[in-house]
């Protein structure tokens, strides 16, 4: 990663004046995946330092709102001009529990059996069909069906939710969806499609900014 935590740490005072957010001097990574790497900063909160811009533009684009079905994100700044790299500064959750991980994780075709939109959309007599086929392809998840009609509706309202804000989403999967008490949420829009983009402003922008307040 060309911009790691310590250039974002060296701007700790103006990110603190700027958007009253601390970054502690350890670094502790609680996280990553092919793009990102997610870093706790206490308060509550984690930073992700992120090379996706598809992920950057739709956190953006809900930055200070309160959604039902994705995580609340508190700042996004591209961490330095003519540089791919964006920070977003997020509220921390809790891992989900998944029962069957380890299905999920082997066979791709069971987590897109799940994702089919009309799947999601059935009322519950329609998905006990689907899911009783499901449930002959894999027997392990006997007994499961409130599970995943709970489940299917999640991947449902986080989708609509986002399509309000002009963002269209896919990627669902264990890794991108964590927990806030008995809530699910989506905590990671990469590889998303975002209309009607709202500006991502870099932080030496907004330390110039800040300054000349």
């Amino acid at each position: 990663m060309l911009i790691g935590y310590g250039y974002v740490y060296n701007k700790r005072l103006q990110i603190k004046r700027i958007f009253g957010i601390n970054i502690p001097a350890n670094e502790v990574i609680i996280g990553s995946g092919t793009y990102g790497i997610v870093y706790d900063v206490g308060n509550g909160m984690v930073l992700k330092i992120t090379g996706d811009p598809s992920e950057a533009q739709a956190s953006n684009k809900i930055a200070g709102k309160k959604l039902k079905y994705v995580n609340e994100i508190y700042a996004v700044f591209q961490i330095q001009h003519n540089v791919m790299y964006y920070g977003i500064i997020q509220k921390k959750l809790n891992r989900v529990d998944w029962i069957h991980k380890k299905l999920w994780d082997a066979e791709d075709e069971f987590m897109d059996y799940l994702r089919e939109e009309d799947l999601k959309d059935l009322n519950d007599k329609l998905f006990r069909i689907y899911y009783n086929e499901l449930e002959e392809n894999y027997p392990d998840i006997n007994g499961s069906f409130l599970y995943y009609r709970t489940l299917g509706r999640f991947y449902r309202n986080a989708k609509a939710e986002l399509e309000r804000y002009n963002i269209w989403f896919e990627d669902f999967h264990t890794g991108n969806i964590m927990q806030n008490g008995n809530q699910l949420k989506v905590i990671d829009l990469g590889i998303s499609a975002t209309g009607g983009l709202k500006k991502i402003v870099t932080l030496e922008s907004l330390i110039i900014k800040a300054n000349d307040a």
